[in-house]
């Protein structure tokens, strides 16, 4: 029994690691736009990550949800990777907004499986879920809102394609404080 509790450990400490070199990277390279700093994160994150996660309960999911929501997730994120590398290029061709649009599918699929895997936590999971989801909504949309009327004072824009990421960051934050509420 003792290994099996040393093994869940490792894993998790390992997924706590892999989130904290995600966030690092995005904290680093998106908003710093400096390598240094982002390797500098990456590094800090990891540690943090590997450090504290097994502190941190994750929702009981059945294995195969597990496996389903994290091979959407990759296959998601690798097309929407993928479309973003290829639509940088500036050359025209008749294909860029089919492109465009392929990460709609497997961006789909992710949400099916979220929705089914929500759908299968018990009460006090899912309205956990529900609030930090609520929470996560006023953030985006105060964050969303300042820094669109910054825009209109002269701040200037940025892509749309990092709305999703404020709106993770602010789903995490929810969550946190959600959990933070029932422990």
């Amino acid at each position: 029994m003792n290994e099996k509790l040393d093994e869940r450990s490792k894993r998790e400490k390992a997924f706590g690691a892999a989130i904290g070199l995600v966030i690092g990277a995005a904290l680093g390279e998106v908003i710093l736009d400096s390598s240094l700093v982002a390797i500098v994160s990456m590094a800090l994150g990891a540690f943090i990550g590997y450090r504290y996660m097994p502190r941190v309960h994750l929702m009981e999911y059945p294995p195969e949800v597990v496996t389903r929501l994290v091979l959407s997730g990759v296959v998601f994120l690798i097309v929407m990777l993928g479309a973003i590398y290829y639509l940088e290029d500036e050359t025209r061709d008749t294909y860029r907004m089919v492109i465009a649009l392929a990460p709609a599918i497997p961006g789909f699929i992710f949400f099916l499986f979220m929705a089914d895997a929500i759908s299968r936590l018990d009460e006090l999971q899912r309205r956990i879920q529900v609030e930090a989801i609520a929470i996560g909504f006023g953030i985006s949309l105060l964050v969303s809102m300042v820094y669109g009327l910054l825009g209109v004072a002269g701040l200037p824009q940025v892509s749309w394609l990092y709305v999703p990421v404020v709106m993770v960051f602010s789903w995490l934050i929810g969550k946190l404080w959600i959990r933070w509420k029932y422990r």
